[in-house]
């Protein structure tokens, strides 16, 4: 029996990366009628009137089975305290089909191979226990013939990390959800909706809606084939991504672990570092004799405007008088000193006890003994996983309405032969042929307009690109040179050209019929 289920991996099964060697083959939109069947059925439904018709206008909408949520982490903490995303949330795959659990391996492809072909011998779930993979333990996989339906997401982030997209890269439709009926439409319209909860799916922090219209089965498509997370795609194949979302916040029980983790990683820093004599004291203007005399000369005349002043009345200076300032600095000099030898004293206690292997010898003190102390540290919990959130996901099919049964419901309490007949020179692909020469016309210059609209989106996007990276450098040369007046205009010109190449490519993908890639802009 066909399920729906949701599953995250470190890659996505089909994409890759470095799955195929060659690019991605689509398989053909296929769609057909049989001249000998519709022209009875036409009959037969013509023949019952008003309410086949009317319903058959309509768009019909069917709730895909949704399937079980997934409880993931959404950070992993590294032995040094490092926060990076998940990674076994590398790519979100939805699948439907019937499902089979055995001695399945993954197996090999060839170059050119269809989307199907490469999710049957790819997808594969580990089944097996225990915290590693071994040879032998059972896989999950898609029973051959059963693939209804598949969609693959990879979450991405922002250069700072504080920012999550959704790009879809792959998306196999084998069979709907709902059948075509008697004037039921040969296409479907799916929405498919991915969504980051908490843990109790209450709130969300980052939804993505991908919707997908007119598509026929079988449907095979896919995007950003073999490009790494953290490489940009632009992923117009399947519409580009959706986001940016604000990432989840690691929760607040974690900070003790990470500022742990932190903490020792500089101690064990510290502790391969050779000490070094720190250099002398900074001179600083007041140590100048000639700057000297004149600060004694002030500190006496503010001694002497305070006198006569009440408690309350009277100014100070915390360079007066000269000689406890000079002492005070001494005294901190020395103090930095004292307190970077008893770090390093402290650091290398630290190492004798605790950096140590498994038959009680100390280890080198090096980077390599560093990593290997880190880990004794992390008591084998590395990485330590955080932030944990509600994967979700639904699926609405779609069946539009027939433009047929819309255009002659107003008078089907008419019936006659001549609506049969028409009915059927819509429906029958004997009739249908005798368009198909101007449709395939259409088709092509469709086509053209459409890579036209492609390509335009790419160049767009390396626009954006350039735009950015001429505003970095401006604001860097900016912050170099506070209160450059040429420096803060080159910044903001660099600023406004960056806006312009934002609105340049919103347009570009509107053009293109795909969602804009900044929205706030507009």
């Amino acid at each position: 029996m066909s399920e729906t289920r949701l599953y995250t991996f470190p890659s996505c099964p089909s994409t890759g990366p470095n799955v195929f060697d060659g690019p991605a083959q689509m398989a053909p939109l296929v769609a057909a009628l049989v001249s000998a069947v519709v022209s009875p059925l036409v009959d037969a439904v013509v023949d019952k009137g008003v309410n086949a018709l009317t319903e058959a206008a309509k768009d019909k909408d069917f709730q895909v089975p949704s399937p079980e949520p997934v409880m993931k982490e959404f950070y992993e903490v590294g032995i040094s305290g490092e926060t990076t995303f998940n990674s076994q949330v590398g790519c979100v795959v939805l699948v439907r089909g019937e499902f089979e659990t055995g001695d399945y391996q993954p197996e090999p492809v060839e170059p050119g191979e269809s989307l199907p072909d490469i999710i049957a011998a790819k997808f594969r779930v580990w089944a097996g226990s225990g915290a590693h993979q071994k040879r032998g333990d059972p896989y999950v996989r898609v029973k051959s013939g059963t693939l209804e339906l598949y969609f693959e997401v990879a979450p991405v982030l922002s250069d700072d990390g504080k920012m999550l997209g959704l790009r879809p890269q792959a998306l196999y439709l084998g069979r709907f959800a709902s059948k075509d009926g008697l004037f039921g439409s040969s296409r479907r319209n799916y929405q498919f909706t991915i969504t980051f909860a908490d843990p109790f799916g209450s709130q969300a922090f980052a939804s993505a809606d991908f919707k997908y219209e007119g598509l026929e089965k079988p449907f095979s498509k896919v995007a950003c084939p073999q490009v790494p997370q953290t490489t940009y795609c632009a992923a117009t194949e399947l519409g580009g991504i959706r986001g940016w979302y604000v990432t989840k916040p690691i929760s607040e029980d974690f900070a003790p672990v990470i500022k742990k983790r932190q903490a020792n990683a500089v101690t064990l820093k510290t502790a391969i570092t050779d000490w070094t004599a720190p250099p002398p004291r900074p001179t600083v203007p007041d140590d100048v004799p000639g700057v000297a005399g004149l600060l004694k000369t002030y500190c006496a005349a503010l001694e002497s405007a305070n006198r006569p002043r009440l408690a309350g009345q009277q100014q100070w200076d915390e360079r007066c008088p000269p000689d406890l300032a000079l002492a005070k600095r001494e005294y901190l000099y020395g103090e930095s000193i004292a307190s970077a030898r008893l770090e390093k004293q402290r650091a290398d206690d630290f190492w004798a006890k605790m950096c140590v292997d498994s038959t009680g010898q100390s280890l080198r003190k090096d980077d390599d003994g560093l990593v290997k102390c880190l880990k004794v540290l992390a008591g084998g919990k590395e990485p330590v996983l955080a932030g944990r959130f509600l994967l979700t996901s639904t699926i609405v099919e779609t069946r539009p309405g027939n433009n047929v049964a819309a255009f002659f419901a107003p008078a089907a309490e008419k019936v006659a032969p001549s609506l049969k007949t028409a009915v059927k020179e819509k429906l029958d692909p004997v009739e249908r042929e005798k368009v198909a020469a101007a449709a395939a016309t259409k088709a092509s210059a469709d086509a053209k307009t459409k890579r036209d609209a492609l390509n335009a989106v790419t160049l767009a996007d390396d626009g954006v690109k350039a735009a950015q990276v001429s505003y970095d450098a401006a604001l860097a040369k900016q912050a170099a040179t506070p209160g450059d007046a040429a420096a803060e205009v080159a910044a903001i010109t660099a600023h406004i050209a960056l806006l312009k190449a934002q609105i340049a490519a919103n347009d570009s993908y509107r053009a293109a019929d795909l969602p804009i890639p900044f929205p706030v802009i507009g």
